[in-house]
């Protein structure tokens, strides 16, 4: 598996996280354990977030949820 694919996973383990937040501080503490799992700093996954979906994990949550409660 190369090096951009490893990193892609970790963005999708992120955005699968993200679904299901319970809080910040949880945000965060998934953001680490992704981080740890995957040999990353919490600052390169987040931009590869960013890069990937064009907003922050915070903006991603809260369209996510806008969408759900209006669907």
């Amino acid at each position: 598996m190369r090096a951009f694919e490893l990193l892609e996973d970790a963005v999708k383990d992120l955005e699968k996280d993200l679904k299901d937040p319970h809080s910040y501080s949880a945000i965060d503490h998934m953001m680490t354990a992704i981080c740890k799992k995957h040999k990353i700093t919490p600052k390169k996954l987040h931009d590869l977030f960013v890069k990937k979906y064009k907003k922050t994990p915070d903006e991603w949550i809260k369209d996510y949820e806008d969408k759900r409660n209006n669907s």
